[in-house]
């Protein structure tokens, strides 16, 4: 499975928001959309999986231009874990077993041929103790989890996260990303997800696109894109980039210190690093 993104470009109210981007990712590998808020990262995706249709360009799936393909059929080859997640009038457990609902011939709401998965997930993401709770009875970090498990047993093709670790703890976002890069490589998946944490990115996307204002400022594994100079080009911030034995990125710091209240100081809590 290969997705193809060739010369995609999306405007709003005549301004473009995407200009120009052409891309291909490939099964078993994330590929991680940076950029500052504003530089068309969810656009982007929204484009991919037809929420949105571009002024010019087309999306290829294994060849097929997407906007050839029924809803059906792309509801089983693509899931989605967007930001704006409704709080709809069920439990925990429905909300998952919802991810189901393509490939079932009937409106209901437990697949058995899926049970083995539907229990791994539900393991994997901690998500036993809230399966009876109503949706609305948990956390904005809970539920993005329980989002997260619906979409990844609904065992697509591709999987597309719009900032997947917003709204989490910092060890659920480790939990989630080692989930995701687990299922990805086990399932060949193709994913593709935005993130603003520039060391998570560094860590588990095996290819990254850096955009600015709409376009493509660079592309490549994460230690050919996430350079103190892109970033500070991109983000308009100092960085210093650790690294591990290997050259792999072991971590993004901001050089910019403040200090704290008792008069120390500190790294600079950038929300993009």
């Amino acid at each position: 499975m290969i997705l193809k993104v060739h010369n995609i470009t999306f405007s709003y109210n005549s301004v473009n928001v995407l200009e120009d981007i052409t891309f291909e990712a490939g099964e078993g590998e994330i590929l991680g959309i940076l950029g500052p808020n504003g530089a068309g990262k969810t656009t982007l995706l929204r484009c991919i999986f037809r929420a949105l249709i571009p002024k010019q360009g087309v999306i290829l799936l294994d060849g097929r231009d997407i906007k050839a393909v029924s809803r059906i059929e792309l509801a089983k080859k693509i899931s989605v874990v967007t930001q704006e997640n409704v709080i709809a009038p069920f439990t925990v457990l429905e909300t998952i077993l919802m991810g189901r609902f393509p490939h079932t011939t009937t409106f209901k709401l437990f697949d058995y041929n899926a049970t083995n998965l539907v229990e791994n997930v539900i393991e994997k993401l901690d998500l036993r103790e809230f399966l009876e709770r109503g949706l609305n009875e948990v956390s904005g970090g809970e539920r993005r989890r329980i989002h997260i498990a619906r979409a990844l047993i609904q065992q697509p093709k591709v999987l597309l996260l719009d900032e997947p670790t917003s709204h989490l703890d910092p060890n659920y976002k480790l939990q989630i990303m080692d989930v995701i890069k687990e299922f990805t490589i086990e399932n060949s998946l193709v994913t593709i997800m935005t993130l603003h944490d520039l060391s998570l990115a560094a860590r588990f996307c095996d290819k990254i696109i850096l955009l600015k204002e709409g376009r493509i400022f660079a592309a490549g594994t994460p230690s050919e894109v996430l350079t103190p100079k892109n970033i500070g080009e991109v983000y308009k911030i100092d960085v210093r980039i650790v690294e591990g034995e290997n050259g792999e990125i072991l971590g993004i710091l901001p050089l910019k210190t403040i200090r704290d209240d008792k008069n120390e100081m500190v790294a600079l809590r950038n929300p993009l690093l």
